[in-house]
């Protein structure tokens, strides 16, 4: 049996950088989510470069741009939010 050898590939900094820009302007401007910018175009440039990336920008297959699973959120008191009644 055949072994297959991934070889990830490091974005260089200028990609970074122009990623992280391309992010902040499709996601409205927002400012100070610079970490999250940079951090979320690494994930994307590496999901591309090591043909994990579906075409579509936002990095993996799933479309959410994250190579991690994200936790569910939940709301302001921490509480899991309450069902309509049926009538």
């Amino acid at each position: 049996m055949a072994k297959t050898i991934l070889q990830e590939v490091t974005p260089t900094h200028d990609e970074i950088a122009a990623q992280a820009y391309e992010i902040y302007l499709r996601e409205g401007s927002v400012p100070g989510r610079d970490l999250d910018n940079w951090l979320k175009a690494e994930a994307e440039l590496r999901a591309r470069s090591n043909g994990n990336g579906n075409g579509n920008g936002n990095g993996n297959a799933n479309g959410n741009g994250s190579l991690y699973a994200e936790a569910p959120t939940q709301n302001p008191r921490g509480t899991a939010p309450r069902r309509a009644a049926k009538r």
